[in-house]
């Protein structure tokens, strides 16, 4: 009997229509689908790929689930026993469609079955699909690259401050160890580098995704599905100024506080401090509520603040350089009321 073929099918991060059409062929003339973990209904590549084929269901569906065990003899075991379902099913001449979240080629834990299946003679193929990072970075409006700039791919943040360091765009996926840890690093790096612009995102393209515009939004990024972004200079995000004013409240007040004091980040929406921003500290004042860039009490004849005024010919020209009202969390209310 002629053995199956084995496709290792890339089904993209997430976003509705980032699978690719050959994907969705593929997976539609397979005669058995292998899903990455169980069960099936909280396996998110089969949550995507059911999005394009509504009659996924009607295929024999595998699941088998991949250990998270740092132990190399654990993960050669469980690789091993998966591998051998899958040649199970090969031999009956069925052809099989793995799903693999994000792109196949790129950390992805098929490419251990992809190995196996290969050195024991059976034929696995490669269907490649689109990598969280370049959805990502389409999300925050960035290129991955521009020129000759380099970038580096990192699969955790183990040692994230000596790969801070490498030039050109450094992208960092599924934060390992504390988030946190990770934030103040980039922060300190932004400090340091004044032209480095830093973002990131979690659960790119899914339910309940976050986006965190600069290096200062960074604190309310959680879970597992975290990239983060940082660039030693160049293109910053379009929308800047629209995620900082829309800085997510935290869970508790606790994390606030903590976060306050770790990462200097104050996730609300009266007030936020772009610390990667070439122009900070654009006033002389301990904290700067960024939110206010430009003071929008500027046309206002008379403001609470406290303006001088040049003389340049026939014209007065109004001078905040030394006011901070606007940057006082404590005066947002009483700036919003002016405005209204």
């Amino acid at each position: 009997m002629k053995k199956g073929v084995c496709y290792g099918v890339s089904v993209g991060p997430g976003g509705e229509g980032l699978i690719t059409l050959d994907a969705v062929k593929i997976i539609k003339d397979a005669d058995l689908i292998f899903l990455p973990s169980s069960p099936r209904n909280e396996c998110r590549a089969y949550v995507i790929a059911r999005k394009s084929l509504p009659d996924i269901d009607e295929k024999e569906i595998i699941s088998e689930t991949f250990t998270m065990s740092r132990d190399s003899s654990v993960m050669t075991k469980r690789h091993d026993e998966i591998a051998a379902n899958v040649m199970k099913q090969l031999d009956m001449g069925l052809n099989i469609a793995f799903l693999t979240l994000g792109e196949v080629g790129l950390y992805s834990t098929y490419m251990y079955i992809h190995d196996r299946l290969t050195a024991a003679g059976y034929r696995s193929v490669l269907v490649p699909g689109i990598s969280s990072p370049q959805a990502a970075l389409a999300c925050l409006n960035m290129p991955l690259a521009i020129g000759d700039e380099e970038v580096h791919i990192f699969p955790d943040t183990d040692k994230i401050s000596q790969r801070l360091n490498m030039s050109g765009t450094k992208i960092f996926m599924k934060p390992k160890g504390k988030l946190e840890d990770a934030v103040a690093a980039i922060r300190d790096y932004c400090r340091q580098n004044p032209e480095a612009v830093a973002c990131g995102i979690s659960n790119c393209g899914m339910t309940g995704e976050i986006i965190a515009w600069s290096a200062d939004e960074l604190c309310k990024l959680n879970g597992y599905f975290t990239l983060l972004v940082v660039k030693s200079a160049g293109v910053k995000s379009t929308k800047g100024t629209e995620g900082a004013a829309a800085v997510e409240n935290c869970e508790t007040d606790s994390s606030i506080e903590q976060m306050k004091t770790e990462t200097n980040c104050s996730p609300a929406h009266d007030y936020f401090e772009n610390h990667s921003c070439k122009y900070y500290p654009c006033h002389e004042a301990e904290h700067i509520n960024c939110l206010f860039c430009y003071c929008p009490m500027y046309s206002q004849p008379s403001c609470p603040g406290n303006p001088t005024y040049i003389d340049k010919g026939d014209r007065r020209i109004k001078n905040c350089s030394g006011c901070t009202y606007p940057h006082k969390r404590e005066n947002y209310a009483n700036i919003m009321k002016l405005l209204r």
